[in-house]
């Protein structure tokens, strides 16, 4: 049997809300964001991971600048890891329509093994065990507003022993205008697990109106998903449903069904 536990960086709805992934996404707006994200892997099954991120920034258009805040909470079974990662963003223009982003954070997180009770007469796990973990990361992303953006991130170089390398992140996206009122949007991400392993997954929604978009996610893993969204005005809400489609992935007893929400709102700024 092989399982395959959700990746921090892997939510479905990337090209809803990229810049949890690259922080200098985060330029590509006029205005700020605050996002959302919940994922529930496993469902119906005890101590099945569950993913919670929160996605902030602030855009400051005169100088082509942005700074703000992700915090994530990661739970599999007994464990749980929290991480808030405040970051700063720059931009410059190449062409007309072209710009150049780059951002870095700084990363703080807390990871926390729960013992059970049955298990605590055990000398070596007697309590619970913790630990502290700081890094650095970096992204850089190119991109035309409203068109197109292509970027690569390494979102956690460790300071300390506890912290684990994370892996680069490669992501892209395109909007293409299909008929009058209909627009195709697609996106793919690429990334590296523990520096080993890579992952891809790739989307495509077709939005009428720009308001409602309706897709399809598929994995690497052997994974596929269904993607609904809904934009009004400034807000936006997503939902995602994962499943297993390659017999690899199916033949797992517990099964990898997935439910995700996004939710976004953005504001404008012309400072």
């Amino acid at each position: 049997m092989e399982l395959y536990a959700q990746e921090s960086q892997r939510y479905q709805h990337y090209a809803m809300t990229p810049s949890a992934i690259n922080h200098a996404a985060s330029l590509m707006g006029a205005g700020g964001e605050i996002s959302l994200i919940g994922r529930k892997q496993w469902v119906g099954i005890d101590g099945a991971p569950t993913l919670l991120m929160a996605n902030s920034y602030w855009r400051y258009p005169s100088i082509a600048a942005a700074s703000g805040i992700s915090v994530m909470q990661d739970r599999v079974g007994d464990e749980n890891r929290i991480e808030f990662t405040p970051f700063v963003a720059k931009s410059v223009r190449l062409s007309r329509n072209l710009h150049l982003g780059v951002s870095f954070n700084l990363g703080i997180g807390h990871y926390r093994l729960r013992v059970p009770q049955d298990e605590a007469f055990d000398p070596v796990f007697s309590s619970d065990l913790t630990a502290k973990f700081f890094s650095l990361g970096y992204g850089v992303l190119l991109f035309s507003p409203d068109q197109f953006y292509m970027g690569l991130s390494y979102p956690r170089v460790p300071l300390n022993k506890e912290t684990s390398a994370g892996g680069y992140q490669l992501v892209a996206g395109k909007s293409t205008v299909v008929g009058p009122e209909w627009q195709l949007r697609m996106a793919g991400m690429l990334s590296t697990f523990r520096g080993k392993q890579v992952l891809y997954s790739g989307s495509a929604m077709i939005f009428f109106k720009r308001l409602a978009g309706l897709g399809i996610d598929i994995r690497s893993t052997g994974n596929m998903g269904g993607l609904l969204q809904w934009n009004q005005a400034t807000f936006s809400i997503g939902y995602g449903y994962q499943f297993a489609f390659h017999q690899k992935a199916a033949n797992s007893v517990i099964g990898n069904a997935t439910h995700e929400i996004a939710l976004r709102y953005r504001w404008e700024n012309s400072s």
